[in-house]
């Protein structure tokens, strides 16, 4: 694997963490636990889990139910950077 594969691997990992956390900031500005949100957002409780922890990528249209489910917009989860 080339140094540039690491780096954009890193760099995505980094992007998909901090997805997370801007999905986990947005349930707790509601009130709600994972469980809670998994169940409103109709998914799988440790998909979720694992979507807010970073450790899950995730599609266009699953971004779309998850901003939608939580009251927002794409663009206040997704990482700037």
């Amino acid at each position: 694997m080339s140094l540039q594969s690491n780096q954009n691997n890193a760099a995505y990992s980094d992007w998909l963490k901090q997805l997370g956390k801007n999905i986990s900031a947005r349930r707790h500005e509601l009130g709600w636990t994972q469980s809670q949100t998994a169940e409103a957002l109709c998914m799988d409780f440790k998909f979720y889990q694992d979507l807010e922890y970073g450790r899950r990528p995730c599609t266009t249209r699953t971004l779309f139910g998850v901003a939608k489910g939580l009251g927002t917009s794409i663009h206040q989860l997704v990482p700037s950077d």
